[in-house]
């Protein structure tokens, strides 16, 4: 996945009404390949910006604040549906979208099924 294809990603299913990220706000399970989806995309956005002297388009940076804003929502919401799968989709999306935020001051676990590659990882080490 390119920057750009994750970009678009990132904001179609944060800021839509049927995006897996609003789904999960309303305590809805989402189809576990967009959600994966969307983790795929933030990490690369995570890969993409996080050596970059440049800020993160505006957009990006508004859908993943919403992520972490209404975190705690989609938390107590999916609770109350007791999907264990769910509410793990929604830590991933959450850790991804902190990692967007913050850049090269995260340090993030090599995930093969987030589509990390293992040589960019010893790289950074």
């Amino acid at each position: 996945m390119d920057k750009e294809e994750a970009i678009e990603i990132v904001l179609n299913e944060v800021c839509q009404e049927s995006g897996v990220y609003t789904l999960l706000r309303l305590g809805q399970t989402p189809d576990p390949v967009l959600g994966r989806d969307l983790c795929i995309a933030l990490r690369t956005l995570w890969r993409a910006f996080q050596d970059q002297p440049t800020q993160l388009p505006t957009d990006v940076m508004r859908a993943c604040a919403g992520i972490l804003a209404f975190y705690h929502e989609a938390t107590i919401n999916l609770n109350e549906s007791s999907d264990s799968k769910a509410v793990t989709l929604l830590n991933d999306i959450g850790l991804n979208a902190y990692g967007v935020l913050m850049g090269r001051e995260t340090q993030m676990v090599f995930r093969a099924d987030l589509d990390d590659n293992a040589e960019y990882f010893r790289y950074k080490s």
